[in-house]
């Protein structure tokens, strides 16, 4: 059973979400899903959650009409005794549109030639798509394995001319980072991981300021935030007023809950609250984001046997039942 706080920050989060949601276009349908209620749901079945590994969180464009997400296929000999069910060089970043004639089928983003997409994301004004490839001049078999991080700006409905940038994410030799997002005004929430001195690996949740035209030097959240062996996949709330992300810690569910934590005004941050059992799963969840309407809560969930990932979401609003008051 879980602590009645873990239920309580339902109610907290509701509250904080509608607070800070964004202008998204009314005919928004989210793919034509049924809606969840209660219970998460996996997402759009056959054309978002697939036979793959969803390997990243669902990006929204502010507007609502646009859907970014990354995927690593799943070799087709690993059912016939194939050794790595995953085929990482492969992954690619994959997205849906929605038009006068309905959502377009989704299908990969055209953004790299011959190397691997990852880790989509957009900024505050849906104007410019960061992704991450791996460093095809760094050693295959390094771990982990350097990634270069890049800009595309839109313009005509289209990406074009992905540039490196350098003077985001820091570069740290041995560390990694998986999942990074912005707030409005432009502060980075990220997380570097890589191996401990035990081999096993250890994850972290920083924030780059951007002040004066650049970003500040990394800043490391709290103990309270990072407590634990593993903390990543960060989503910051556009007015930073939360954060959702994935823990390994003592009193989790399972392999990785999700949790979040207030910022108050003094810029501290609450005690992390679990999210509680009707999100969290013996499985892990990971990769959260809240849809621009304040609406749904996306994240990943690994499936029963922890070897592929779907995506799964749920309706905020009706949580508010599951508050023990």
């Amino acid at each position: 059973m879980r602590l009645p706080s873990g239920l309580t920050c339902i109610i907290i989060l509701v509250i904080f979400v509608g607070g800070c949601s964004a202008q998204v276009d009314p005919t928004v349908d989210y793919l034509g899903q049924t809606p969840p209620a209660n219970t998460p749901l996996r997402f759009a079945p056959d054309l978002v959650s697939t036979g793959h590994h969803e390997h990243s969180r669902i990006v929204f464009s502010p507007d609502g009409l646009e859907l970014y997400w990354a995927v690593i296929p799943v070799d087709p000999d690993f059912q016939q005794g194939g050794s790595n069910p995953f085929l990482p060089n492969q992954q690619n970043i994959w997205f849906t549109r929605k038009s006068s004639e309905g959502w377009s089928k989704p299908r990969i983003l055209p953004v790299t030639e011959n190397s691997s997409a990852s880790s989509p994301a957009l900024d505050k004004d849906g104007k410019t798509l960061y992704f991450k490839t791996l460093d095809p001049q760094a050693d295959p078999d390094q771990r982990p394995r350097p990634r270069i991080l890049y800009a595309a700006s839109k313009e005509n409905d289209e990406w074009n001319n992905p540039l490196i940038v350098s003077d985001i994410l820091p570069s740290e030799k041995g560390l990694v980072s998986s999942s990074f997002c912005f707030a409005e005004n432009k502060n980075l929430y990220f997380d570097l991981g890589g191996p401990g001195e035990t081999g096993a690996w250890q994850w972290r949740v920083y924030v780059s300021k951007f002040q004066n035209g650049h970003y500040d030097e990394p800043q490391l959240l709290p103990d309270r935030i990072n407590d634990g062996q593993i903390n990543w996949c960060p989503w910051i709330a556009p007015d930073e007023s939360y954060l959702i992300w994935s823990s390994h810690r003592e009193g989790e569910v399972g392999s990785g809950d999700l949790y979040v934590s207030f910022q108050q005004p003094d810029g501290s941050w609450t005690a992390p609250l679990n999210l509680g059992e009707s999100i969290n799963t013996p499985n892990q969840e990971r990769f959260p984001s809240v849809s621009p309407d304040g609406h749904y809560l996306f994240f990943s969930r690994h499936a029963d046997d922890e070897t592929f990932s779907d995506i799964y979401w749920v309706n905020i609003n009706t949580l508010t039942k599951l508050h023990p008051g």
